[in-house]
């Protein structure tokens, strides 16, 4: 399945609802990211390697352009950053992925794994 995972290492924290997940995986993000994920159907939210969730990416857009309700934007820090517009995947798969270990190669620094 063609996607991007998104490593959420640094903002996650394991007592995260539905909500928090999806608002720390869907943005912000730095345009070389959005290159990356270019071309992806999915985006795999990626804590120490193990999906906790997956969205289906239906766009990207220009950062602050959605409204967020479990975290404060900082409006001078997302100039030049994006998010995309999505939903949580199919139940189809969900199953195949969700709890699991993706193996997945070194990042470099970057948030973003072409997978």
């Amino acid at each position: 399945d063609k996607g991007v995972g998104i490593l959420i290492n640094r903002d996650f924290k394991p007592n995260f609802g539905d909500l928090e997940t999806f608002e720390i995986t869907r943005g912000i993000w730095a345009k070389n990211c959005v290159g990356i994920a270019k071309n992806s159907k999915y985006a795999f939210a990626l804590y120490h390697g193990v999906v906790k969730e997956i969205y289906e990416i239906h766009s990207w857009v220009k950062a602050g352009t959605q409204e967020y309700f479990t975290r404060t934007l900082d409006n001078k820090n997302i100039k030049n950053r994006y998010e995309f517009i999505g939903k949580i995947a199919d139940e189809s798969i969900r199953k195949k992925y969700k709890g699991k270990l993706i193996k997945k190669n070194r990042s470099y620094g970057s948030p973003f794994i072409k997978l």
